[in-house]
């Protein structure tokens, strides 16, 4: 093996990370991290705000990330990090954050990012129209601070199901306001903009050890060691969700990583474009490599 990525491989990384990272512009594809109520209790709307939000089919591209399958991943991989840290990495990598407020651990999260200089800015936050007029702490406090912290967004609705759709549509109008206004980064370094490119590098050289995938993120990322805790975050996350499967002959898909790569949030025309790209490019990895590892 050799100890630098062969060009024609690296080439083909190139091509991969210029369709799933660079090409997605901050116009049509948005990040939301969600928090809400516990989606095993069933009485919270969160799920159903989520499933309505991911059923979207249009130019614009959602995807969604709830707290519990991101941030302890980031915890976990930062663990020396600072909780300030933490989330000004949320703030770097995210394109809002909509919080519904159905449970006391969801205000506990309002308090802490309305706190945040710059998270407070990108924050959606959903409040049980029935105390929209209260004095309460939540209105005197993190509401009213927001409110003078454009372009984050507060919105008043009913916490029932039949408002899910509402609530899915106002969350998408925010996210695309406040990434117009506060763009994300879109680099190998950002958690969620650089999933879809490591999940494609799996696919298209499946399988492939971790060593090798993460030798190749830092030769794109100019030898930036750090990348390397971000790629293995990544792919922790994606083992986990079933898509990514790590054995003694390295990393592998699943079925669900095809579909996911090529159907999800994607309108029939943006799906063909990207399975007739996949198609292209992994031909072109097996010319590169000769049907040989050359890394």
């Amino acid at each position: 093996m050799h100890s630098n990525v062969h060009t024609k491989i690296l080439d083909v990384a190139r091509e991969l990370r210029d369709f799933f990272v660079y090409q997605e512009t901050q116009e049509t594809e948005f990040a939301i991290f969600l928090c809400g109520g516990a989606t095993t209790n069933k009485s919270m709307i969160r799920h159903e705000v989520r499933a309505r939000i991911e059923a979207k089919r249009s130019k614009y591209t959602y995807r969604v990330q709830y707290p519990e399958d991101l941030f302890i991943e980031i915890m976990l991989g930062h663990q020396r990090e600072s909780l300030l840290e933490l989330e000004n990495l949320l703030a770097d990598s995210v394109s809002a954050v909509a919080i519904i407020t159905e449970s006391p651990g969801t205000l506990v999260e309002l308090g802490a990012f309305s706190n945040h200089n710059s998270l407070c800015r990108k924050l959606i936050v959903i409040l049980d129209d029935k105390y929209r007029t209260d004095r309460s702490f939540v209105n005197m406090g993190p509401v009213r601070r927001l409110k003078k912290s454009p372009p984050s967004k507060v919105i008043y609705e009913s916490l029932k199901a039949s408002s899910a759709q509402r609530i899915a549509d106002q969350i998408c109008e925010g996210a695309r306001a406040i990434a117009a206004e506060l763009p994300v980064s879109r680099e190998l370094n950002n958690p969620i903009t650089a999933a879809r490119f490591y999940l494609a590098l799996i696919y298209i050289f499946d399988p492939i050890s971790l060593q090798d995938v993460l030798r190749i993120a830092e030769a794109l990322s100019e030898g930036d060691i750090a990348i390397s805790n971000v790629a293995q975050m990544v792919i922790t996350k994606q083992i986990g969700d079933g898509l990514v499967t790590n054995s003694p002959k390295g990393l592998s898909t699943t079925r669900a990583a095809k579909t996911y790569l090529i159907d999800q949030n994607h309108t029939k025309r943006k799906a063909s474009e990207v399975s007739g790209f996949l198609m292209k490019v992994r031909t072109q990895a097996i010319n590169a490599v000769c049907r040989r590892r050359l890394l």
